[in-house]
């Protein structure tokens, strides 16, 4: 009984380290479908449609969310950007920045939309 216990070992020792190297090889595996990841903030035109110039902070961040970048050195701008991967790269980047003064909403910088 003993011996065939034994005897399993190498072969289960075996098949862990088969499945351990396939798993390291995934990366070099093809893939037939990739799908879209979209990162960061959500751009929608009818959203930034609503910002108006002497808006709070607040309404701002209302309407369009949590900024992703918000710069210690420059409380009063925020960025907006979303970002579009396909196939790992990044394919598409958008970005909309903000600026205040005493808490309001003094200049916006709408997105165009840059392919890399």
């Amino acid at each position: 009984m003993q011996n065939l216990t034994l005897s399993k070992i190498p072969l289960y020792g075996l098949l862990v380290g088969l499945c351990l190297g396939l798993a390291g090889c995934a990366q070099w595996v093809p893939s037939f479908y990739t799908p879209e990841v979209r990162q960061g903030n959500y751009l929608d035109a009818s959203k930034i449609a609503q910002l108006q110039l002497g808006m709070t902070k607040q309404q701002v961040q209302f309407i369009m969310g949590t900024p992703m970048l918000s710069d210690i050195f420059q409380r009063n701008r925020w960025d907006y950007i979303a970002f579009e991967d396909q196939q790992g790269k990044v394919a598409k980047e958008r970005r909309l920045t903000v600026w205040f003064a005493d808490n309001r909403l003094i200049r916006i910088q709408r997105p165009q939309p840059v392919s890399k």
